[in-house]
């Protein structure tokens, strides 16, 4: 099946509408198609992909998204945006920018901010070096995307910046003809710079359609990114992201990842703490429900002494949705003095849900603090039976237990747009949402 995948979807390339005649990309191109030859996608043979069946993926064949009426558009458009949120914002339908429903007025000296198409055509950034990496060939669908991208979004953050605003990054299928999307997008922060990314992935409830999305970032002496990705996808959507972070000495790195949408979802990070006294700090939540497969697979690379990484994730799964979390923490022979912790913990709502974990420390220094944990669990009878003994409905209750229990999280996002928007959706997918509303009004 695989083998059958990789034709079909290479079998596309000739279809592809931007980036081309431009030699080394045509080049890094080739190689991943290559490496997407060579190796297939991946199966549950592999260790990284055991609990995770991405055969209803393969046998769809999605075909390259194309782009719809504006009815189509602002129909899933107005879903996307977040309320009251002050940002430069890129908005891409099918996987392609689109300047008019997009806002970049305003943008400081230093600092470069549009589509990848369109930066490649008129040279505004380099992107030569930032294209070309040994993460392209990381697995099946990193190779996939090099191969058949077509548009994402690049920002450039010259030196000693402090971004007024954060830059939204809102990518929306219509789901029109089962539409795959494959998204690049490069996010440069130079020496003592700061910036916020949103990632916003949102489509039509009930259609099918592919988002296989790669974001890599790269941080220099002393620079900062806050990066959001907010995964709502449709229910029937099928979604596949990678977030690749190269942090120099000094960097700061806050990441923050929520997925609640998709039939199949999976989110890998890899966190690159390259030089002395970087740090990350990771958050999570997934919530899945109905028959949802939602895997979040983090890997934190500590190469250098003096870094530090902190890293919690917390699950809740319902009815008989599946959730994976695998956590890994390497720490190099050289690395002392490394501090890295990492947390998930899981909340199951009904006897057939279920939870994979699997936490992972990797240790060849000697002189570190390291530590790991993860849990699974139903609500506490302590807590529901307090709310119980305060005349609260059981179904409420159990449903504020696990706003809670999620909320937790969600706090760790300070822009309070984001968090009532996050509110908004957790409770609405609770029992009794409006009671529950009112009482965390």
């Amino acid at each position: 099946m695989t083998s059958q995948a990789v034709e079909h979807y290479l079998a596309q390339a000739v279809n592809l509408s931007g980036l081309k005649d431009i030699g080394w990309l045509e080049d890094q191109r080739q190689a991943a198609m290559a490496s997407l030859t060579a190796t297939g996608f991946p199966t549950r043979k592999v260790e990284d992909w055991k609990y995770t069946d991405i055969s209803p993926i393969l046998k769809k064949n999605f075909n390259l998204a194309t782009t719809d009426n504006e009815e189509d558009i602002k129909s899933v458009l107005a879903s996307a945006q977040i309320d009251t949120l002050d940002c430069y914002q890129l908005v891409f339908i099918n996987g392609r920018f689109s300047a008019s429903h997009s806002n970049l007025t305003g943008l400081p000296k230093d600092v470069i901010i549009g589509g990848l198409n369109e930066s490649l055509t008129n040279g505004s950034v380099d992107l030569s070096s930032f294209l070309k990496n040994e993460d392209d060939f990381k697995d099946g669908f990193v190779a996939l995307n090099t191969s058949l991208m077509e548009d994402g979004a690049v920002i450039y953050v010259g030196n000693n910046v402090e971004l007024d605003k954060p830059v939204n990054l809102v990518f929306v299928s219509t789901g029109k003809d089962q539409p795959a999307q494959n998204i690049r997008n490069i996010i440069m922060v130079g020496t003592h710079s700061r910036v916020e990314v949103i990632e916003t992935y949102t489509g039509p409830a009930q259609s099918e359609y592919f988002t296989n999305t790669v974001t890599e970032a790269w941080l220099e002496d002393g620079a900062g990114l806050n990066h959001y990705k907010l995964q709502e996808e449709g229910d029937e959507s099928y979604h596949i992201g990678n977030l690749f972070v190269h942090q120099k000495q000094n960097s700061s790195l806050n990441s923050y990842q929520v997925s609640i949408g998709g039939k199949l979802a999976r989110s890998d990070l890899n966190i690159n703490l390259t030089e002395q006294n970087a740090e990350a700090t990771l958050y999570g939540l997934y919530m899945g429900e109905d028959a949802q497969h939602i895997d979040h697979h983090t890997t934190v690379n500590h190469s250098s002494p003096n870094t530090r990484s902190n890293e919690t994730y917390r699950g809740v799964l319902g009815d008989k949705a599946r959730g994976v979390f695998n956590g890994k923490i390497i720490v190099a022979k050289d690395a002392q003095k490394t501090e890295a912790h990492l947390s998930n913990a899981n909340l199951l709502l009904s006897s057939d849900a279920e939870v994979d974990t699997k936490p992972e420390l990797e240790i060849y220094a000697d002189d570190v603090k390291c530590s790991h944990g993860a849990t699974i669990g139903r609500l506490d009878d302590t807590m529901l039976f307090y709310l119980r003994s305060r005349a609260i409905d059981e179904d409420i209750a159990r449903s504020l237990l696990t706003f809670a229990f999620a909320e937790d999280v969600i706090d760790k996002t300070h822009y309070p747009q984001i968090i009532n928007r996050l509110q908004k959706k957790i409770i609405g997918k609770l029992p009794d949402s409006s009671v529950i509303e009112d009482f965390v009004s």
